[in-house]
């Protein structure tokens, strides 16, 4: 319909020309100049429409959703790189066998020989990964000093806990902290299954 304005402009300018050409010269050119002004009217109206079609038509382009740009799941990884630390210590000290046996149905004997292989190899384990000191360097069974504003987290204190730091007490244990580590890196599978802590031997 917008499309045929013009021309209906355009008739339109013709008949009113048509119908008042025995006018006198004066209202012939008033009703000629408003007809033509009807005319720019109507091209006016359709111009804007199609601006108007055009823009929405832009809006609705752009109001349509973004797919998200295509990234790799890494979801599950923190998960996988501390089992491949335990599978680690399964491979090295039998952590797992260890903690995973019933060890109630053996002598102290049999679970001190056990403890041996376990402490060697996890020990090896963990000092190729992670750094660790201690977090007090005093003596256990020592008296220390808490010094006001600790580190919660660093120290827990016990016994008759009264007052404001410092807090003077005997140093029961010294604590261990990280101070650095190398995990191995490890990005969970599409599948999202999690790596084992140790594969199933079969012997053929």
């Amino acid at each position: 319909m917008k499309k045929s304005l013009p021309f209906l402009a355009i008739a339109l300018v013709i008949a009113i020309g048509v119908m008042f050409g025995n006018l006198s010269p004066q209202p012939e050119i008033i009703v000629k100049a408003l007809a033509a002004f009807l005319a720019v009217l109507l091209t006016i109206g359709l111009f804007m429409g199609n601006s108007d079609e055009k823009g929405q038509a832009i809006s609705n382009v752009r109001e349509e959703p973004r797919k998200p740009a295509h990234t790799n799941d890494t979801q599950g990884s923190a998960e996988a790189e501390v089992i491949t630390f335990l599978a680690r210590m399964q491979e090295k000290g039998r952590l797992i066998d260890f903690l995973m046996d019933d060890i109630s149905t053996h002598n102290d004997s049999a679970i001190g020989a056990a403890a041996r292989v376990v402490h060697q190899g996890c020990s090896a384990v963990v000092k190729e990964h992670l750094s660790i000191s201690p977090v007090d360097g005093g003596t256990e069974g020592a008296k220390i000093s808490v010094p006001p504003g600790y580190n919660a987290s660093l120290y827990r204190l016990t016994g008759n806990l009264s007052g404001k730091a410092p807090f003077n007490g005997t140093l029961v244990h010294k604590g261990w902290k990280v101070t650095s580590s190398k995990l191995p890196k490890v990005v969970s599978p599409e599948s999202g299954e999690l790596p084992p802590l140790a594969p199933a031997q079969v012997e053929v």
